[in-house]
């Protein structure tokens, strides 16, 4: 029986690009543009620092209220390790003093480039062209559904069901540049979170005005464990190294996710890019593992590891998963 995404009448489609042109910013046709002096990208890097949004000498701060660039800011990093370890290890994320880059300073309109810097005229067109495929909808004989389910490091849901109180907004940190001298191949940061797969879940949800809904309550009237059909990655190039699901109740280790980095300028093989291969599972492909059945109260934590040659501003380790109802 295949799996779906089932959506209930929909009557628009709504994304929201996250974009910085650094092909051809000023029109010249050369790659890369000016940079921040925050800019952490070496000068021989394939990518562009600016894509990591530093915080530029445009940004405003105001400690005694907590406002960032006119917005207020609360990262709410978890104060208990066990549920992630940003706070205990001082990530700069956690901090609106110590904040230095990411999503905050990279909102909608922002410019990226220091006060004193002339913003490029230029401007690119952008098209987009998307392709949709669907079927009616038939459940239970022909389909089952799948959910959403999701953790992000910084010890939260970050893309959950309505009425979750897990569910977070600040889904980013900092890695920290390891110390000089660190040999290259023990340069890498490390960041963990512990949960339960109930975490991800809401008490009660609507399926046909939720789209994220995770319903704990239909969960425990079908035996009080889960199926997980998919698990995908989140993570940012070009530091990402690895984002592991492990069950920490039988020691194994669920899924694993190590990117492949781009060599040229081929599409979808571009210098400085990466992919991240799902990990799949089910009954009917031969090729792949019977998807783990997974009770409410099962111990799982979500370790994501990078390379820390260089600092990186705003990065993401997050977990993007499917899974079903039994």
């Amino acid at each position: 029986m295949p799996y779906v995404q089932p959506l209930f009448a929909p009557t628009e489609f709504v994304f929201n690009p996250m974009q910085i042109n650094t092909l051809n910013p000023d029109g010249t046709g050369t790659r890369g543009g000016p940079l921040p002096r925050a800019s952490a990208a070496p000068a021989d890097s394939a990518y562009s620092g600016i894509l990591e949004c530093p915080c530029t000498t445009r940004i405003t701060r105001d400690l005694n209220r907590s406002v960032l660039n006119g917005h207020y800011f609360n990262p709410a990093c978890s104060r208990d390790a066990h549920r992630s370890d940003l706070w205990a290890h001082h990530n700069p994320t956690c901090d609106i003093a110590t904040y230095v880059g990411g999503m905050e300073c990279c909102r909608d309109n922002d410019v990226l480039l220091d006060a004193e810097q002339a913003q490029p005229e230029h401007e690119d067109e952008v098209h987009f062209k998307w392709r949709f495929y669907y079927e009616d909808y038939e459940p239970p004989t022909r389909h089952t559904p799948l959910v959403h389910l999701e953790w992000a490091v910084n010890g939260c849901d970050s893309g959950g069901p309505h009425g979750n109180p897990n569910n977070c907004r600040h889904i980013e940190y900092d890695i920290v540049r390891a110390p000089s001298g660190t040999p290259p191949n023990e340069a890498v940061h490390v960041a963990t979170s512990h949960f339960q797969l109930r975490d991800m879940l809401a008490p009660r949800c609507n399926a046909t005005t939720d789209e994220y809904c995770a319903d704990a309550s239909v969960a425990k009237a079908r035996g009080g464990a889960m199926k997980l059909v998919m698990a995908g990655g989140h993570c940012h190039s070009p530091a990402c190294l690895s984002v592991e699901l492990r069950n920490e109740d039988t020691g194994e280790t669920l899924c694993l996710i190590t990117p492949r980095h781009g060599q040229g300028d081929a599409v979808y093989d571009e210098k400085g890019y990466l992919w991240l291969p799902p990990c799949q599972w089910s009954e009917a492909d031969p090729r792949l593992r019977a998807p783990p059945v997974l009770p409410l109260e099962a111990n799982l934590s979500l370790v994501k590891r990078a390379n820390a040659t260089y600092y990186h501003y705003g990065v993401m380790g997050i977990l993007q998963m499917r899974g079903a109802y039994l």
